[in-house]
């Protein structure tokens, strides 16, 4: 055996202790310490040849059929506890990888979340279990932006199959998205495709997608301490003066209280990962967030915040852990923070850059984002753990609804041990303190026009029930339907114009039109649409018009525009200008070579000026690069 220590590794998986450092011969492979640390532990062959640093990392390589590699262990944690948290009400929320496990786990568990956070993050099933579509169709779209109605039929397949939890929970959900304007690592397609997503399950006034923001790919915060938002670098959080953390926690709940000090007073644990899942991805230590309220008893609500790949503790130590911003919100509105980890490995899985599983590695394609992948049960058993000392209550039962015009009356049967009880209009509260009686009157809405109430018992301690739901709809003629507005072109192909627009009030579907044809044939239930099969680089004409529940039309929105995009892929030729005339890609005129198509000048014709051309078009050439 060679035995080699170096580093600064306390977060790395578990392993023997070093023992000796022996000499290794220069022949040894720096790859093969890659795949124990991260490259920022290493810092170089030749200085670890040289280091006589306290032995923190160790590699060992066996001559023999296999490579045994590991680093030295941390300090085990401690078994994760269980606290007085109702499961119903928890939420996820991640990052890149992290943001598309956030998704698995909302669609596979959506019983048990009140909605998600997507930071840079794609449609369920995207990647379909193939790492070639996960890179080029969900990340970047070089292969076409994600299919869409797949991953919506997939979802829909297998809710049906109960693979996943009954897709219709999502209707209850809040979603919050977020997609900086410089993340170059996972485009803007990609999230506007997560957005069309979600709303073919989730209405459309309880999701928030921000696109505003001049970020790069990274958790945005306020601490100034974090590097500079609009750059896409390690640890990946970054101060964007902007409180992504607190902006997804405050559009899921709905309730929740701004920090009031930048200090945390609860306590981060770490806790022993391997009772829940041995290797497959995971590394041995996790970490979660206890507020003192939370250790001491109190009813807390539960969030899982999913780091991104190369964002494990093994990579940036507690950068996200306790610089994502979630731990101040944690202390202010009683919700324990579950930060689980992943590892980097080369194989069994092979997964460099420590990614949550949302391709398919090491696992069936048909299964790693059901509630039968490995990572995903695994989470839902730590979720599990922590809820297990719910001190629960009955849900109301009994409840009526009875409508007039303009108002409604709740009704229903009193719950034993609840003090208090709380009223949601379509998943909104509308009683700003909790009541005590068993009815409730909501006034001021409008005539012929659906709501849904849920109504949850309360404890004097503050637990609560899970909700009774009743759909009414008031009486009278519905209000007339206004014209769709903020109609925006949201993708472009060579094939197909995206379109959304925002809700209105009392509309059933919308009719899409283009140059003043009807392409839907049924008005759509969402509030975008994709219109394929188009020309390329051809200019079509769109407007909307919101359908009522009779099949009435309201006035029509304004028009945009949207020209299609050329097919044509643009390809880079790096060459001598001699070379490029010669393969037809420029001309000669008096010694100067000029790009054919742009006319762009490149220089003097000779075999010692080298210029870079991008074919922008059939036989249309630029100086510079795709």
């Amino acid at each position: 055996k060679a035995v080699l220590t170096t580093g600064p590794c306390r977060h790395l998986p578990l392993a023997p202790s070093p023992t000796v450092l022996l000499a290794l011969p220069p022949s040894f492979p720096t790859a093969l310490l890659r795949l124990c640390t991260p490259l920022r532990c290493l810092p170089s062959f030749s200085m670890l040849l040289r280091s006589t640093a306290t032995a923190a990392c160790v590699v060992v390589f066996a001559l023999s059929v296999h490579v045994h590699l590991a680093c030295a262990a941390p300090t085990v944690g401690s078994k994760l506890s269980g606290y007085n948290v109702n499961i119903s009400d928890s939420s996820v929320s991640g990052l890149s990888s992290g943001a598309y496990m956030a998704t698995q786990m909302q669609v596979a568990y959506s019983s048990i979340f009140r909605g998600a956070g997507i930071f840079a993050g794609g449609p369920y099933n995207c990647a379909e279990g193939d790492l070639t579509t996960a890179l080029f169709s969900c990340m970047k779209t070089s292969l076409g932006a994600p299919d869409v109605q797949n991953s919506i039929s997939v979802t829909k397949s297998r809710a049906s199959s109960g693979d996943l939890d009954d897709a219709s929970n999502l209707s209850r959900h809040k979603v919050y998205m977020y997609s900086g304007t410089n993340d170059q690592t996972v485009t803007r397609p990609v999230m506007d495709a997560l957005e069309t997503y979600y709303e073919a399950f989730v209405p459309a006034d309880s999701i928030k997608y921000e696109t505003n923001i001049d970020s790069g790919h990274t958790q945005p915060t306020n601490d100034t301490s974090n590097g500079p938002c609009s750059v896409t670098r390690s640890p990946y959080v970054s101060y964007c003066k902007y409180d992504g953390a607190g902006v997804a926690l405050s559009h899921i709940y709905g309730d929740v209280v701004p920090p009031v000090s930048s200090t945390t007073t609860g306590e981060l644990i770490e806790f022993d990962q391997t009772e829940f899942l041995r290797n497959d991805g995971m590394a041995s230590s996790g970490y979660v967030y206890v507020p003192k309220a939370c250790s001491d008893g109190a009813l807390c609500r539960l969030h899982l915040a999913l780091h991104g790949c190369q964002q494990y503790a093994g990579t940036v130590g507690m950068a996200f852990v306790q610089g994502a911003g979630y731990n101040q919100w944690a202390d202010a509105n009683n919700m324990i923070i579950l930060y689980p980890q992943t590892e980097a490995s080369q194989f069994n899985p092979q997964n460099p850059n420590g990614c949550w599983n949302w391709w398919g590695f090491n696992n069936d394609a048909r299964t790693y984002d059901t509630q039968q992948g490995s990572q995903m049960s695994a989470l839902h058993s730590m979720l599990t753990r922590i809820a297990s000392n719910f001190a629960p209550i009955a849900s109301p039962t009994g409840l009526t609804a009875t409508a007039s015009n303009h108002s409604v009356q709740l009704n229903w049967l009193p719950v034993q041990g609840a003090a208090y009880y709380s009223v949601q209009r379509n998943h909104q509260t509308v009683t700003a303190d909790p009541i005590k009686s068993t009815s409730f009157t909501d006034v001021g809405l409008a005539s012929g026009t659906p709501y849904v109430y849920d109504v949850v018992a309360l404890t004097s301690e503050g637990s609560s029930s899970a909700p009774a739901e009743v759909s009414v709809t008031t009486s009278g003629p519905p209000p007339p339907l206004a014209a769709p507005s903020n109609l925006t072109v949201t993708s472009i192909t060579s094939d197909s114009v995206t379109l959304s627009w925002n809700p209105v009030g009392g509309a059933s579907g919308y009719n899409v039109h283009r140059n003043g044809t009807l392409v839907t044939p049924q008005p759509v239930g969402s509030t975008s649409y994709t219109d394929s099969g188009l020309e390329e680089e051809s200019t079509y004409a769109y407007n909307v018009i919101a359908v009522d529940s009779t099949g009435s039309e309201g006035p029509a929105s304004s028009t945009v525009l949207a020209t299609t995009s050329s097919s044509w892929m643009c390809e880079q030729f790096y060459d001598n200008n001699y070379a490029h005339v010669e393969a037809g890609r420029a001309y000669v005129s008096k010694g100067v070579c000029y790009a054919v198509g742009s006319n762009d000048d490149m220089g003097l014709w000779n075999v010692a000026t080298y210029t870079n051309l991008a074919e922008t078009a059939p036989n249309y050439y630029e100086v510079g690069t795709c």
